[in-house]
C-alpha cells in the first residue's frame, strides 16, 4: 500500500468506518492488522466536500425534486470522535439539482435495465476536480427517511403508490409537493451507543419523559427508534442506546437548527446525549466552497 491517507470500511456492520488521518497511512496500518482475517475495503483518502443526492424511482425515471444531504457521522461535536451509524443530517429539496443531473439523474438508464424501484443515494465527494462517488445506496437511509418525511407534503402512501404504479403514468419532471427550506435532523442516544451491550434486564433501560409531551403535527417529529412502553411509560433500550432521532424544519439552515435543538432539548432521559452542531460544518465553509464550485 503506497503512502497516504486512507479509509478503511469493514464488511460488517458491526465495526464503523474508519478515517485515516496519519498522512503515510500509519493509523490505518495498525487497524488493518486489527482487522484480519476479516474482510475489508481499503479506499484512498479524498479531501472535500461529502454530499448526497437522492431520489425516488419508479423502475424507469426519477421522481422529482432530488434531495440533497449533508450527513455527521463522528461521535462528538466539531467532527471528532470515532465514526457512528449517524449523529445528525441536514436536507433539502430545493438545492439538489446540479448535483443530481451531473451526477444521479446519469443512473437512470441502469436502474430502469435491473427493473429497480424504491428511493437511490448517492454519497459524492465534492472537490475542484468535480464529484467523485463514494457510495450507491439502494434504501431508505436512518435519519434520512425522517428528514425527507418533514419535508414532503404528500405523504408515504403516495410516494410508494407513485413508485409502483406503471412507469407510464409518471411523466417525465412530474414534481411531488414538498415544504421549501431545510430540514435538520439530531439523532438521541444513550450509552453504550454507538456500540452495542448484551441484553439487559428490563431495569436497565433508563426511562423517557418529555418537558412539554409532543401531540398532533408536533409528535411527527419525533422519531422513535430502539424503545419499549410498559405500564404507559417508554423506555430506552440500554442494549443500542439508539433512542430516536428530532427533526426541524424552516426556510434557512439556521431556523431548521433551532427548531431541531428545541425538540431535542424537550426530551429527558438519563445518559442522553446528542451533538447540537447539526449543520454548523455547512454554514462555516460547505455551502461557500460548493457555491463557489457551481453546484449550489
Amino acid at each position: 500500500m503506497a503512502p497516504g491517507r486512507y479509509v478503511l470500511k469493514y464488511d460488517d456492520s458491526a465495526h464503523p468506518t474508519f478515517v485515516g488521518e496519519h498522512p503515510a497511512g500509519d493509523d490505518v496500518l495498525f487497524m488493518l492488522r486489527r482487522a484480519a482475517p476479516r474482510r475489508v475495503l481499503l479506499m484512498r483518502y479524498l479531501e472535500g466536500v461529502e454530499v448526497g443526492i437522492g431520489a425516488y424511482f419508479d423502475g424507469a425515471r426519477f421522481l422529482e425534486p432530488a434531495c440533497i444531504d449533508f450527513e455527521h457521522k463522528r461521535f462528538f461535536p466539531g467532527d471528532r470522535g470515532e465514526m457512528t451509524p449517524e449523529m445528525g443530517t441536514l436536507a433539502s429539496y430545493d438545492h439538489a439539482r446540479p448535483l443530481f443531473e451531473a451526477t444521479l439523474a446519469r443512473l437512470a438508464p441502469l436502474l430502469a435495465q435491473a427493473r429497480h424501484v424504491g428511493y437511490v443515494n448517492l454519497n459524492l465527494m465534492v472537490n475542484e476536480a468535480g464529484p467523485w462517488p463514494l457510495e450507491l445506496t439502494c434504501r431508505f437511509g436512518y435519519p434520512g427517511h425522517m428528514i425527507l418525511a418533514s419535508l414532503q407534503r404528500d405523504g408515504w402512501g403516495d410516494l410508494f403508490g407513485r413508485m409502483l404504479a406503471s412507469p407510464a403514468t409518471n411523466k417525465r419532471g412530474e414534481r411531488f409537493a414538498t415544504v421549501p427550506g431545510w430540514s435538520v435532523a439530531i439523532v438521541l442516544t444513550i450509552p453504550p451507543f454507538p456500540g452495542f451491550g448484551p441484553p439487559d434486564a428490563p431495569e436497565a433501560d433508563p426511562p423517557i419523559f418529555f418537558r412539554d409531551p409532543p401531540e398532533g403535527a408536533e409528535a411527527a417529529h419525533y422519531h422513535f427508534v430502539d424503545m419499549r412502553r410498559q405500564d404507559g411509560q417508554l423506555f430506552a433500550r440500554a442494549r443500542t442506546g439508539n433512542v430516536m432521532a428530532v427533526t426541524g424544519t424552516g426556510p434557512t439552515v439556521e431556523a431548521a437548527q433551532a427548531a431541531a435543538r428545541t425538540r431535542a432539548e424537550n426530551v429527558i432521559i438519563p445518559g442522553l446525549r446528542w451533538r447540537a452542531d447539526i449543520g454548523d460544518r455547512f454554514l462555516a465553509r460547505d455551502a461557500a466552497r460548493l457555491r463557489a464550485l457551481g453546484w449550489l
